[in-house]
């Protein structure tokens, strides 16, 4: 039976049992400890701490924390595989600023298992990690990508907010390449003219009225990677496989958490001091209602597209709600009156929640 060891030293070449072994011994552990540590501790803001919210700022903060989370991941992993690993093996930070970012390595500089690490704050309109790297520099089930689905949150007794990590991901890099290219290479531009799409030795090639340029558009977006149109083009052991479905329960939850978390903010600005907020369904499309002190209500409903008035006006009525807001998973609103009529609508979530704001 292969160890722990065997396993991080890429020598038992199984992907499935490898990824069971990775998500249940090695990563699970790894966030529970950074969790319950080192993201209470050393990444606090206290209440004068102030994260930028201009856009621009904003994406820097989140780039800083996807090094910061990888970082830390690392620093985790090895404590958790501690007593498991022989003192020939260690975790070590790839240094080249490209696939992968962590990678076991032997004393001799035999290469172990490759990981490339994404961080996703689940608040971001645009989640926009990106897995590019090209089949040719993947290595068969010793290569995986891990994504970190995390936020802020109230800390239960002080008066902090500090990141926490709600979910880990582990997939196959090669199964989530090859799910990335079928799926891209099956839905070309309507305008190729007498070229094709395809690859050359370093990124994806586009063509459009047969001229030929870099893939600069969604290609390797994490959360375009694959969806379930294109399942028929994939190979039988990727259908089969874990990652697969892995992939889709990652969409889901970040989708939900991302809509869960908004909502939130925006029905407690509504409700107000002394109001109250109510879940009415967790799933999608998500349904908030919020009231305030003085009986003024406000329905929300979320869905991964933009939900439908009808849909609105049916729960509107059922929770007999003053205002409606109906919100997608870029976070764009619109507001709604009783009368299932349009008041304001915004591009940006902070809009939606000053709007809540100011119904005081």
């Amino acid at each position: 039976m292969a160890s722990l060891r065997d396993y991080l030293a890429g020598e038992v070449g199984q992907s499935e049992t490898t990824l069971t072994v990775l998500r249940q011994e090695v990563f699970a552990p790894a966030v529970e400890r950074m969790n319950a540590g080192v993201l209470r501790r050393e990444f606090a803001l206290f209440a004068q701490d102030v994260v930028p919210s201009n856009q621009r700022n904003l994406t820097d903060v989140r780039t800083r924390m996807g090094v910061l989370l990888e970082y830390e991941l690392g620093k985790a992993i090895c404590q958790v595989v501690a007593d498991s690993v022989e003192p020939d093996l260690a975790l070590t930070y790839v240094i080249a600023n490209k696939f992968p970012d962590l990678a076991f390595r032997k004393s001799d500089g035999g290469i172990g298992l490759r990981f490339e690490v994404k961080a996703i704050q689940t608040i971001a309109e645009e989640k926009s990690a990106n897995f590019d790297t090209l089949l040719k520099d993947i290595r068969r089930a010793t290569d995986f990508v891990v994504v970190l689905l995390w936020d802020w949150t109230k800390h239960d007794s002080l008066a902090l907010t500090h990141p926490v990590i709600d979910a880990v991901f582990v997939f196959d890099a090669y199964h989530l390449a090859v799910m990335r290219d079928r799926c891209w290479l099956g839905e070309p531009p309507s305008d190729l003219g007498n070229g094709r799409q395809g690859f050359d030795l370093c990124f994806g090639v586009n063509c459009r009225n047969g001229e030929y340029n870099q893939e600069e558009g969604n290609y390797g977006k994490v959360m375009r990677i694959c969806d379930r149109s294109c399942e028929n083009a994939l190979p039988a052991d990727i259908r089969r496989g874990s990652t697969l479905r892995a992939y889709y329960t990652f969409c889901a939850m970040t989708v939900k958490l991302g809509l869960t978390r908004i909502a939130g903010l925006i029905a407690g600005e509504f409700a107000g001091k002394g109001g109250h907020v109510e879940v009415v369904a967790d799933d999608l499309p998500l349904v908030l209602t919020a009231q305030q002190s003085g009986g003024k209500t406000l329905l929300i409903v979320g869905n991964e597209a933009m939900p439908r008035v009808a849909e609105a006006a049916e729960l509107g009525g059922k929770h007999r709600c003053g205002h409606v807001m109906l919100l997608n998973t870029k976070f764009q609103w619109t507001v709604l009156n009783g009368a299932m009529q349009r008041q304001m609508s915004g591009r940006k979530p902070q809009g939606a929640i000053e709007w809540a704001g100011e119904q005081h």
